[in-house]
């Protein structure tokens, strides 16, 4: 939901600057019954504070003299760039210009039009004023895609069903929009395809071989590290996924597999409740 004022913001910033394409605010958490939760917004400024009008086509200049993604650049001023439709505001061209390319994702909307407005160059307006109210509930679709990492069947059948959505629209911007360079999306492509991989779930079926991993996408991951889109533990995931990606694929070796995980994630979680004992 909109604050009273979220529109007159967003008309005041695209009337005041000519070449903005792209503007997005922050937002306050509230939970089923509209009551504010207290807890920080989805997207902030890391840098120069609020609001800020950033340059993508000055951008571009450092992406190449850093060697890094310009959606990695930009997500580093403000986290959450891409997070919510209800807080983003966009030029209707931006959007059109890549209609064929929408029509093919099923989720991540507010991704793709980051990285559409990206493409075009222009400018980004970022503001921590909160002129979205964002509410939290267990019916919520990010809440399956990367929360419910455990609970019911039917929990998992969810998040699965959000990776899959996942991996493709990923696929499809990081590839697409992107250039196929590295960049964020591509790097968590690969590491929603490892999460996959870890569902007991037998409804899944033996895995097609786009929703598996191979070694190539474990020197993806390298890479990905190299440019500060993933960090070591990633890196170390997606490379034991990959290397048991042949016995994941099939709903025996998810669950024989995903057992053992459960087994050392409870011995890891006991060891850490005495130690803190021992402590006390």
């Amino acid at each position: 939901m909109y604050v009273n004022n979220r529109l007159e913001e967003v008309y005041k910033a695209f009337t005041s600057f000519k070449r903005l394409v792209y503007f997005h605010n922050s937002q306050t958490i509230i939970d089923d019954n509209g009551s504010v939760l207290e807890r920080p917004p989805l997207s902030r400024n890391l840098v120069g504070g609020s609001p800020i009008v950033i340059d993508v086509d000055k951008l571009r200049e450092l992406v190449k003299r850093y060697n890094v993604s310009v959606v990695d650049l930009v997500l580093k001023i403000r986290v959450g760039a891409d997070s919510n439709n209800g807080s983003v505001a966009v030029r209707r061209h931006i959007v059109e210009s890549h209609a064929q390319l929408l029509k093919r994702l099923p989720a991540s909307i507010d991704s793709f039009v980051l990285v559409s407005s990206l493409k075009a160059g222009g400018l980004m307006y970022f503001t921590d004023e909160r002129l979205t109210f964002y509410r939290v509930h267990r019916e919520n679709w990010s809440y399956y895609a990367h929360r419910a990492r455990s609970g019911g069947n039917e929990t998992r059948l969810k998040r699965a069903r959000a990776l899959i959505q996942v991996i493709k629209t990923f696929g499809l911007i990081g590839s697409m929009l992107l250039d196929g360079n590295i960049n964020r999306y591509l790097c968590l492509e690969r590491l929603n395809k490892g999460a996959i991989l870890l569902l007991p779930l037998p409804e899944l079926g033996t895995l097609p071989p786009e929703l598996r991993l191979s070694l190539s996408d474990a020197k993806l991951a390298l890479r990905c590290y190299k440019v500060g889109a993933e960090d070591l533990v990633d890196v170390v995931f997606v490379t034991g996924s990959a290397l048991l990606s042949p016995l994941l694929a099939s709903p025996r070796g998810r669950l024989v597999i995903g057992k053992i995980v459960e087994g050392i994630v409870e011995v890891l979680t006991t060891k850490r409740a005495l130690r803190r004992g021992s402590l006390v």
